[in-house]
């Protein structure tokens, strides 16, 4: 799903307790948690939630460079040894996507060891276990396995992430009272529930379970969530007070989801232990996102759904409206994939959309009811209250709907294995009106009528590919499908094809009246001619055999030239030692990986304009990198890539000795509000081993960038010397650069710290921007207490922002601030103290973009709340307690539990919004608690809007101990507001001595709060304002500052 303005990682939860009527955004890392992750490498990436701030490479590893980029909103980090790998299939992404992750709890904080799946042939790593040929490894930090897995001694690596756990009235709308009626309510059929725990003791439950078994690091099998529960109870509660929908069947109880999530390799193995049990059916109430290519749980899917019989019951997710959001495994081809509706069969705005983001596949399969579904509560779920039931909504209430029906099914034909269920399902479900089949699949699930179903068709879909463009000449694409008929009687079916929006002509099935015979099987051909005179697009419907309806689905490819890439190498051979992106510029959210193991690759690209980097191989350690800014696709294409145009890279500081540091390689391209950078990182410098070129033609909104670091020659340990330089050019990337600084180009910073509690750590940074705004990895010098850190750095071109890190004893980092950009003077001294007070909320649009956006049906925040003192900073820092809530004309209708960090799905129509924040922090004495309230209207917009967003600063000055005395004191307040904001009219400001508990009002003069202190300790401050349109900002902050007597 694309997103536009917030980095926030796409891992869907599957269900949420009401009152919330939609489900809750996906878990995303904390901007409010700085820390660090190491990658299965055993380097270290430091981060601010999403943001990458300092590569720290392992031991012996400086040699490596190292490429970092976004796609998707996720960021990655690629160390030069691991792309040949990425390239070939034979690692999973999710191993350096820093995004995911964080999200994962992957973080050094949380883990000493990164969870693996692995395929290999012989245990070279060891291995906890090992599931149909899966073994799970837990590889730690130091990076001992890496070699390991280069030396080719390992099929393939995954990444063992997290996925996400994904009823009074419901039974009744599927029709399964009709079921009961006729003696039909699922017993001797055998379900397994694939969750967090079932509580078997609850009176709904009792009796109804056969076998448990834990596969999660939990203690125990207990229901610590409730969602296993709830789901086991929507299938099989026995009606003590309400019925699941097959109260008589047989539970599995596999708990494979614990508090923290649910560890892929404990879903493969309870998938195992269900098929071993004799489970006939598996519901899987859970999922994550999909990734390219077959991942382990799909894989396991499709082979036990077809080796077993077994049929897979997968919630689609709850990823919203948008296209291509369906979870893995519900991806999975032979997954009975499962979309949420309402109490009125209406599409849950909620419910992931198809088709599927790899192969385009039709999904979800069916819908069933999952907004508002009661049903048990785990007595162990203390967070869910204290009633026997509760109230649920998502995917993952649709789900077990299903796996229910298919127990009444199964029930009825013992013999039917997981194509009969799945097709007979399908063939009776109901559609919903209006619906397409990426919504509905084949409608929502009905028991009654499948029951009673004695016509299915196969395939249950039918996905006719892509047609590639130009369409004169097309070939007709013909399919079969196959009409069973179990009943007594000959059954004629009306034939006809109904999909929106296509020309007359388009699609066509015979014959136009198909008789099936009693007890046997007819066919029907269907033929999809697209040179019919049509927009290109994709056209999707169905096939209707009198009620019953089979979706329908192809391609008309949009205008599209095949653009082979040819590939040289530094010696003029053709080679595969490459990494090739391409970008298109109307959708910098999708990248092409053209490769071929030749060097010569081809990629099939709509028509348009591109942006291409490739990132040459020749030897360890070396790199030669190759930009084309502007690529554009009109007809047919070649386009040489050739190592031989890179020239060498080399700059040297003005002082004889100097030790290089990091240094990178940038190509940034812009387009609106798109900035995507694409960098290459060396971290001990260009050395001989960077060759850089320009190929294509130019473009203004291409900026490419250089920049080197030294370590100069302290004169002592307190005061660390480095130089600091970067350039610019606009439109291309030269081609070779070198570069010898003069003093007299630089201009010098002399940089302080207000110091945190003892034990910690500091580090320094000095961080190019570009005229962009793009800001580059940190680059952080170690400095002891009451150290200056001295920075010469390039003066009258690049600007400079400074950054302070606060560390725990383990290195990782509770406190990060950023100064604003500023370009300093050649020649000439700076001074500045870094982590100072007033800490609190603050903007950088520049840099970090927009805080708070409306992006169609989707409202964004993303605000740094802990900025220290100096003008224009922004900053994080490590939380011990965060929520953020939105909510609209006074109903709640989404919370996030990050600090000031959110995604949340609202209506389309105009309302009155009120964002709440508030988060607490203990790794330092001044603003141990931050509060902020904002409130604007706002209605559905096309593409990304920014919302109105006012922040106040406190600038009092301070002593170097973030002191002030008793008495009057001048607080300067500086008001920051997002771009489009009507300015303040009104501002009001309060202070404390009690950390909060009483408040009292401050004189305002022009910009200055007059406070008096009139006891020592801590003051507290709160600013209010209002807008000319009357929007309305609230910052309160508790221990701003000491005050001494």
């Amino acid at each position: 799903m694309k997103r536009t303005a917030l980095a926030l990682v796409p891992v869907a939860l599957v269900a949420v307790v009401t009152p919330t009527a939609q489900a809750s955004p996906a878990p995303r890392p904390s901007p409010g948690s700085p820390g660090s992750i190491t990658l299965i490498t055993g380097d270290r990436v430091l981060v601010n939630g999403d943001d990458v701030v300092r590569f720290v490479p392992a031991e012996g590893r400086k040699r490596f460079a190292v490429h970092t980029y976004k796609e998707n909103g996720h960021t990655y980090v690629v160390p030069q040894d691991a792309a040949p790998l990425l390239r070939d299939g034979k690692l999973d992404r999710r191993l350096f996507d820093v995004t995911t992750l964080a999200a994962f709890g992957y973080d050094d904080a949380k883990r000493d060891t990164t969870p693996l799946i692995v395929k290999q042939t012989n245990s070279v790593l060891r291995s906890t276990s090992n599931v149909l040929g899966f073994a799970t490894v837990r590889a730690k930090k130091t990076g001992n396995d890496w070699e390991t897995i280069k030396s080719g001694a390992v099929e393939r690596v995954w990444l063992d992430g997290v996925r996400k756990p994904s009823l009074d009235h419901s039974t009744g709308q599927i029709g399964a009272p009709a079921a009961w009626q006729a003696g039909v309510t699922g017993k001797g059929v055998k379900v397994a529930v694939l969750d967090t725990g079932v509580d078997q003791s609850h009176p709904d439950l009792v009796g109804r379970e056969i076998a448990e078994k834990n596969f999660t690091e939990a203690p125990d099998t207990n229901d610590t969530v409730g969602h296993g529960t709830h789901v086991a109870a929507t299938i099989a509660g026995n009606g003590a007070k309400y019925k699941g929908v097959a109260p008589d069947a047989h539970l599995l109880d596999g708990k494979v989801c614990s508090d923290a999530g649910c560890p892929e390799s404990a879903i493969l193995a309870g998938v195992h232990w269900a098929v071993e049990q004799g489970a006939d059916i598996v519901n899987m109430s859970l999922g994550g996102e999909d990734q390219p290519g077959i991942d382990p749980m799909e894989e396991t899917v499709n082979r036990l759904s077809q080796e077993k019989g077994v049929l897979f019951v997968v919630a689609a997710g709850n990823s919203g409206d948008e296209p291509r959001t369906i979870d893995s495994p519900g991806s999975a081809e032979m997954a009975l994939t499962v979309g949420a509706v309402d109490r009125a069969d209406g599409i849950a705005p909620f419910s992931s959309r198809g088709p599927t983001s790899g192969d385009g596949s039709i999904k979800p399969d069916i819908t069933a009811p999952g907004v508002d579904i009661v049903a048990a509560r785990s007595k162990h779920a203390g967070s869910l209250g204290s009633e026997d039931h509760v109230a649920m909504t998502g995917t993952s209430m649709a789900t077990p709907h299903v796996a229910g029906a298919a127990a009444l099914l199964k029930q009825q034909h013992p013999l039917w294995k997981r194509a009969q269920l799945k097709a007979t399902l399908m063939a009776s479900a109901k559609p919903t009106a209006g619906a397409t089949p990426w919504d509905q699949g084949a409608g929502r699930v009905d028991v009654a009528r499948a029951l009673d179903q004695r016509l299915v068709v196969e395939p249950a879909s039918l996905d006719l590919g892509v047609q590639e463009w130009p369409h004169q000449d097309d070939p007709k694409i013909v399919r079969e499908l196959t009409y069973r008929n179990s009943g007594p009687e000959p059954v004629t079916l009306d034939m006809s094809v109904d999909v929106r929006n296509a020309p007359a002509g388009m699609f066509t099935v015979s014959p136009a009246k198909l008789v099936v015979p009693a007890g046997s099987e007819a066919k029907a051909t269907v033929t999809a001619d697209t040179t019919v005179e049509a927009p290109d697009g994709t056209y999707i419907g169905a096939v209707l055999a009198g009620a019953m309806r089979t979706s329908i689905s192809v391609t008309r490819e949009v205008e599209s030239y095949e653009v082979t890439f040819k590939h040289i190498d530094d010696t003029g051979a053709p080679t595969a030692k490459h990494d090739t992106l391409v970008t298109p510029y109307n959708d910098p959210s999708r990248t092409y990986r053209p490769r071929a193991d030749s060097g010569t690759a081809r990629q099939r690209l709509p028509k348009g304009e591109y942006f291409a980097t490739s990132a040459f191989q020749p030897a360890a350690g070396k790199q030669s990198l190759l930009s084309y800014p502007k690529l554009i696709v009109a007809g047919p294409l070649e386009i040489v890539l050739d190592a031989r145009v890179a020239k060498p890279v080399s700059v040297k500081a003005p002082e004889p000795g100097a030790t290089p540091g990091h240094s990178e390689v940038g190509f940034t391209f812009t387009r609106g509000d798109w900035r995507f950078p694409y960098i290459h990182s060396f971290p001990d410098g260009f050395g001989d081993r960077v060759s850089i070129g320009h190929t294509g033609p130019t473009d203004p909104e291409f900026r490419s960038s250089i920049e080197s670091h030294f370590a100069g020659r302290a004169k002592n340990p307190a005061t660390p010397v480095g130089y600091r330089l970067a350039w610019f050019q606009k439109g291309r990337t030269p081609t070779g650069f070198v570069r010898a600084v003069k003093r007299q180009e630089l201009a010098e910073m002399r940089t302080v710290f207000t110091p945190g509690p003892a034990g910690r750590k500091y580090q320094l940074s000095a961080d190019m921007v570009s005229p962009e705004g793009r800001r580059s990895t940190a680059v952080a010098t170690p400095i002891p207490l009451g150290g200056t850190a001295i920075d010469h750095v390039l003066a009258d071109g690049p600007r400079w922002s400074f950054g302070f890190f606060q560390q725990d004893e383990n290195g990782n980092n509770e406190i990060s601030t950023a100064s604003a950009p500023k370009t300093l003077k050649a020649g000439r001294t700076y001074r500045q103290r870094l982590n100072t007070a007033v800490h609190g909320p603050g903007l950088d649009q520049e840099v970090r973009g927009p805080a708070l956006v409306r992006m169609g049906k989707e409202i964004g925040i993303n605000v740094p709340l802990f900025g220290d003192g100096i003008a224009g900073s922004t900053g994080f820092a490590r939380v011990t307690s965060a929520r953020t809530v939105l909510t609209r004309d006074g109903k709640t209708v989404g919370e996030s539990p990050d600090p000031a960090n959110g995604l949340f799905s609202v209506p389309d129509e105009d309302g009155e919004y009120r964002l709440e924040t508030s988060a607490a922090r203990d790794v330092s004495e001044l603003t141990t608690k931050v509060e902020a309230a904002w409130t604007f209207r706002s209605s559905y917009v096309d593409g990304t809007r920014q919302l109105p967003l006012t922040v106040v600063r406190f600038q009092p000055k301070l002593s170097e101990s973030d002191s002030a005395r008793t008495g009057l004191l001048r607080v300067p307040l500086v008001v920051q507001q997002q771009k489009g904001t009507a300015h303040v009219v009104k501002i009001e400001v309060e202070s404390s001595f009690d950390d909060g508990a009483t408040w009292r009002k401050v004189p305002v003069a022009g910009t200055n709060a007059m406070v008096t202190n009139d006891r020592s300790g801590f003051a507290s401050l709160r600013a209010r304002t209002v807008d000319a349109i009357g929007n309305t900002s609230e910052i309160t902050l508790i221990r701003a500052y000491r005050v001494a007597g």
